[in-house]
């Protein structure tokens, strides 16, 4: 009778290196507060980039995790923006708009990339350059972020989708980091196992504690130089992305 063959041949050998996507790819040109200011005085009402910017952190601070478990996948899109939805009346708060409902769809399609040739969302300066470097080299490349569905949009709109062979958010998969579940959803897709892993992202709880717990080798892009880590986590801190291939 033949042997099963060892389960570690059903795993990719090389290296698969996931990545955050807002603070670490990609972020929001001059600022949450500025893009809903300009999509608002489409809509006569003018705000104050600042203010709408503080209070979009300071909301999003209090929502609940951008994830839904045991949702039936046609009531994803309307549980998504009913999400967003609440979180822009807290942005907007006291504020009067002719037509909210208008407003709220078109700024929600606006950070969708379904604006054409305009965008809210911006590459960092050496984003593509090292996608594709670490393609030429055979590295697989994945996204585990938390997101929601409106992630492989974005990231098609900016041009480097098809660098990714495995996108994972937290809204689709119904779980947010810093749960180890979501990274080990994202090693399934990808084949990799732990220890064949690397994840870079820009937050030390969400993106940190989450990898570090599934076993993944955990690299923080302070791009700012804002964070305080301990001295044997310095070692594992870059400012740019190009810095990826010194643990390589």
């Amino acid at each position: 009778m033949q042997q099963a063959a060892p389960l570690r041949c059903m795993y990719n050998k090389k290296k698969t290196i996931f990545f955050d996507a807002v603070g670490t790819l990609f972020e929001v040109d001059q600022g949450v507060g500025f893009q809903y200011s300009r999509i608002a005085l489409k809509f006569g009402v003018r705000q104050n980039p600042a203010l709408l910017d503080q209070r979009f952190y300071e909301a999003f601070k209090t929502m609940p995790p951008l994830d839904f478990p045991d949702l039936l996948p046609n009531l994803l899109e309307q549980t998504e923006k009913a999400w967003w939805r609440t979180l822009v009346q807290h942005v907007f708060q006291d504020t009067i708009f002719p037509d909210f409902d208008s407003f709220f769809e078109a700024l929600y399609s606006f950070f969708a990339g379904n604006s054409g040739e305009e965008t809210p969302w911006t590459l960092f300066l050496e984003t593509k350059e090292v996608l594709g470097h670490l393609s030429q080299l055979g590295y697989s490349l994945g996204i585990i972020s938390n997101f929601d569905s409106r992630l492989q949009p974005v990231v098609t709109s900016l041009g480097i989708a098809h660098f990714f062979q495995t996108v994972t958010c937290s809204a689709q998969e119904g779980i947010a980091k810093p749960d180890q579940a979501i990274f080990k959803r994202a090693m399934e897709k990808a084949g990799c196992l732990p220890s064949n892993a690397i994840y870079i992202g820009n937050d030390p709880h969400d993106d940190g504690v989450g990898a570090k717990s599934a076993g993944i080798f955990f690299l923080l892009i302070d791009r700012k130089g804002r964070e305080k880590v301990d001295t044997e986590q310095d070692r594992n801190v870059i400012t740019d992305l190009r810095e990826i291939s010194n643990y390589l």
